[in-house]
């Protein structure tokens, strides 16, 4: 089973307001890398469900309106390795989490990121059984990224504003690195 964990909880210091609700195209950015990993569940290509973690009410509300699974984040100010925790937490309540599952951590503020590069990215992970994975632009790692279930202890373990990265570079031998030839697709947007 693959569960995407859509992060959406940061506090978006260097952009200078709530990146996540600011506007591209005339909608909130976190929707649009959301709206295209619900069309790839929807679209029933691959097997996979979503939950959302932040510590915005306008999002979450978004989310119980859409019928999303949504973990609020209770200590964003912690950094990314909270948000993480918040989203491994809620499964393991929810369903557990085994070790041959693989969890997808998706970042929202990548709007540009496309629904057939993540289409691709999981196929190629499931056909290769990747234990660890992440999209990847001129050989450097970026989000999204695939841990399987039995990375969630070394998961659970980060501190502060350190995401799973850290874990991908302590095993760099076990990492699947799907290579994308478009930059755009892996920026986050960090300013206006």
């Amino acid at each position: 089973m693959i569960h995407v964990i859509y992060l959406a909880a940061g506090y978006s210091v260097r952009f200078g307001a709530n990146k996540l609700l600011y506007p591209i195209s005339g909608k909130p950015m976190y929707l649009h890398l959301l709206d295209r990993i619900v069309r790839l569940r929807d679209g029933g290509k691959v097997s996979f469900d979503i939950t959302v973690v932040t510590q915005y009410a306008e999002i979450a509300e978004e989310m119980e309106k859409r019928g999303i699974d949504c973990a609020v984040n209770p200590d964003p100010s912690r950094g990314i390795s909270s948000s993480i925790r918040t989203g491994i937490e809620f499964l393991m309540e929810r369903d557990g989490i085994r070790p041959g599952d693989r969890l997808l951590f998706a970042n929202a503020d990548q709007p540009y990121l496309q629904e057939e590069t993540l289409l691709l990215f999981m196929r190629e992970a499931e056909r290769r059984n990747a234990e660890l994975a992440c999209v990847s632009f001129g050989g450097e790692m970026y989000s999204p990224c695939i841990f399987s279930g039995s990375y969630v202890p070394e998961l659970l373990a980060l501190k502060g504003d350190t995401g799973g990265k850290r874990i991908l570079r302590r095993y760099p031998g076990r990492v699947l690195l799907f290579e994308i030839s478009e930059e755009e697709q892996v920026a986050d947007i960090d300013a206006l």
